[in-house]
């Protein structure tokens, strides 16, 4: 004897049951859950910042007397200025011609 549904050779309904612990009334809480940082995110982003390589330079630097506190600062300030005129100039500079959209493009489509 075949199972029913193999039996009729019509359309077919077929019942699932849903089981959750969750109430459905508490779906904004699962939300706000969600985009919380879990754990293991808040300890992969302390690691990063522990093992930050311009953090650990400037450290290794500084433990090693190769230079002063005030002499890394005016590095970092000569740094701060170069990326603030190449911002201005990349805002202030006009777009680029289309006909320009492929050029240096190594890869054939």
């Amino acid at each position: 004897m075949k199972p029913p549904a193999k039996q009729w050779r019509g359309r077919g309904l077929a019942k699932a049951l849903r089981y959750s612990s969750v109430k459905r009334t508490d779906s904004t809480a699962i939300l706000k859950e969600m985009r919380r940082p879990t754990r293991l995110l808040q300890t992969r982003r302390s690691t990063e910042k522990e093992r930050d390589p311009i953090k650990l330079f400037r450290e290794n630097v500084l433990a090693r007397r190769l230079v002063s506190e005030s002499e890394l600062k005016a590095i970092g300030d000569q740094v701060a200025a170069q990326i603030d005129e190449a911002v201005k100039f990349a805002e202030e500079s006009p777009y680029p011609d289309v006909k320009e959209t492929y050029t240096d493009v190594y890869v054939s489509y």
